[in-house]
């Protein structure tokens, strides 16, 4: 049984504090590298990804992406699509069925979608 993945309302990016952050109102640790810098150029990045989802189609990336992903992670991964595919407040029939994906890739329980739903955006 899979969980309702409607979105409820308008929502934001926001919530804990990024790596090499240092929080709200704080400026960011400049000793330490952002975890972020480390990713490389993210418009190489993008560019990549589509072309690996145009070549293989998004199944099939989504499944490698997921294959990737350690069991550890995967509730926060689950946490952090939800929260990228309904930051406009709307959460498309597209973006569910990547979810609904997800959901059966990671093996998590309909309880645990609809948690990870509701808490997406802490």
């Amino acid at each position: 049984m899979h969980a309702d993945l409607r979105a409820d309302g308008p929502h934001r990016l926001g919530g804990r504090e990024g790596a090499g952050g240092g929080g709200a109102g704080r400026a960011p640790d400049r000793g330490h590298r952002s975890a972020f810098a480390l990713v490389g150029n993210k418009s190489e990045i993008s560019r990549a990804i589509q072309k690996r989802i145009s070549d293989k189609g998004l199944d099939a990336s989504l499944r490698e992406a997921a294959g990737a992903i350690v069991e550890a992670d995967r509730e926060l991964a689950f946490r952090c699509c939800a929260r990228v595919l309904s930051a406009d407040g709307d959460l498309a029939v597209e973006d569910a069925q990547v979810l609904d994906a997800l959901q059966e890739l990671f093996g998590l329980s309909g309880e645990a979608v609809q948690r990870l739903m509701r808490d997406r955006n802490r």
